[in-house]
This record gives C-alpha cells, structure tokens and sequence, in this order.
C-alpha cells in the first residue's frame, strides 16, 4: 500500500540553504497525485509555519502552514505539556519562535528587554526556550545560564548540531544550547525530532486530519512514551496513521523519528548524512525525487 503519510525533512531534502533541491517541487506533486498528504517536519525554529509555507510556495510546492510543524511548535508542546498558561518563558530564538510561545499563551522574556540585565535572575523565569538565532549573544548566554540554576527549565527547540548551507554546514541550535548546558552544567529537554515535543505535534496535526488510528508508545530512546524528556510522558501517547514513511536527511533525527513511528525511513544523501548506524533505512537516495519514486511504486 502506499503510504497515506509522508513526513518530509526541508533542509537538505527540499532545500539547501536559498536553493530548491533539483526536482522537488516535481517529486510532492507526485506524491499528492498518488493521495499522499505530505507533512514537512522541520527541526528548525527559524521561521514560523506561515513562513516556511510561503517559501515553498514560492518554489513552487503550495502548502497550508497546517501541514507544517516547525522546531518552534515541537517545543511550545512540550512547554503546553508541562507547564500552565501564563508561564514566564526566556525565549532564545527569533520573531517566529516568540511569536509560536506567546500565541501558546505564555508570556514571552528576551534577554534584551527593559529591566534585564546580566546578573539579573529575579524575573521568575519558568522555563528557557532556545532555538536557533544568528543574534545570540553573551547577554543571552548569562541569563539562560542564571534562570536554569535557579530552576528554570531548560527547553531546546532542536540539538541539530549544523544544517546544510552552501554546500556546506553551518552550525545549528545544537551548538547554541550546548554553550548554555556549559554554562550552567544542566542538560536541556529537547523537543524536535526525534524528541516528545515532535511527537506530540505530529499526533495533534494528525489528528486534525483525520489520519489516526490506535496508540503507539514506542519512543525512539526504546522506552515507553516518546522521547523521555518530560515528567509525565509515560501518560501521554500519540494516535498514529495506519502507513506513513519518513524522508529524510539524518539517521539520528529522521530516521530515529521514523523508528518511533513504526514507520519505513528513506534517507536522502546530504552533507549532512550520517554513517551507517543502529537506525533501519528502508532505502538511501540522492534526492527526493528518487524518494518519491521508492513510495509511488510501492517498493517499500
């Protein structure tokens, strides 16, 4: 049967850095044409899912920002998850991922803001939320730090330690909160891929659809639950599609989220593609295309 679900990565398998992947646009179209609903999961919190809809749509593949989750929605799930409404979050991160954390209904806190300063920790910071931001800065370092030893619960969008660009890497929010665990000698809760956070968004966007069925409770950590970050993810499982496959880029993300899933994994060769590991790969492919070809003719 073909997959009903199609979880598609961007960087790397759609796009590298300003450019479109070579046949792309083509390969989605086939995918829809063949009643697939192609999902693209991001670990980025760069841009907001209205934003990263608009630039494919510019590149020729139209999307419904519905059908986006970006790192910025895995981590204000887990944040929803575990914290109430109205909660203080220092946000690390751009205009999109403040943006994601104030609609949740938390109340957004930049380093920067009036009445911050380095030193300062009496701002009753109840979680730090970090994602990637090319505007980090040592002001920043010092109040993640602060508010995490004084409690604050440290929340990473994604740990990706570098993205494609160029042709080349640049690095990524992973390189960002591991200045901050540094700093503060505490490991952040991760959400995006293959984390709690990415489950829970995936499952909400799934449901909304209507392409659910069941439970599932296998984590890609081989526990119960998904990600074992949070307290309570034992209690929490996500109701998952009858088939579906992931595309994408990295085993350790992609792939270990597909892993979580149940579902094949087909890898698409990039600069940043990892050595052969414990993750399934159901195939290897140089391009989405070739993906697309793997899922419409049934091989997988």
């Amino acid at each position: 049967m073909t997959a009903r679900v199609v979880v598609c990565d961007l960087d790397g398998v759609v796009w590298t850095g300003d450019d479109i992947c070579p046949a792309a646009p083509d390969a989605v179209r086939r995918l829809r044409a063949a009643k697939c609903r192609v999902l693209f999961v991001t670990n980025s919190a760069v841009r907001s899912r209205l934003e990263v809809a608009d630039r494919l749509g510019s590149m020729g593949i139209p999307t419904d920002p519905g059908d986006v989750i970006t790192g910025a929605v895995a981590g204000v799930e887990l944040l929803t998850n575990r914290l109430p409404i109205g909660s203080r979050v220092l946000t690390i991160g751009t205009e999109a991922l403040r943006s994601e954390v104030s609609g949740a209904g938390f109340v957004v806190v930049t380093a920067g803001q009036p009445g911050a300063s380095c030193g300062d920790v009496a701002l009753d910071i109840d979680a730090v939320l970090v994602g990637l931001t090319d505007e980090f800065c040592y002001r920043d370092l010092v109040m993640a730090a602060a508010s995490t030893r004084a409690g604050a619960w440290l929340v990473a969008t994604n740990a990706d330690p570098s993205f494609p660009h160029g042709g080349g890497e640049l690095p990524g929010a992973g390189a960002l909160v591991a200045a901050i665990e540094t700093a503060c000698g505490a490991n952040a809760t991760v959400a995006g891929k293959p984390h709690f956070g990415a489950y829970l968004a995936l499952g909400r966007v799934l449901d909304r659809l209507g392409l659910t069925r069941g439970i599932s409770t296998r984590s890609a950590s081989g526990g119960t639950g998904f990600g074992l970050d949070p307290p309570r993810v034992a209690e929490r499982v996500m109701p998952i599609p009858m088939d579906g496959v992931v595309v994408g880029d990295r085993r350790s993300t992609d792939g270990a989220f597909a892993w979580g899933l149940r579902w094949p994994f087909i890898e698409v060769r990039s600069s940043s593609s990892e050595p052969v590991g414990d993750v399934p790969v159901a195939a290897s492919v140089r391009s989405l295309d070739e993906a697309a070809d793997q899922i419409c003719q049934r091989l997988l």
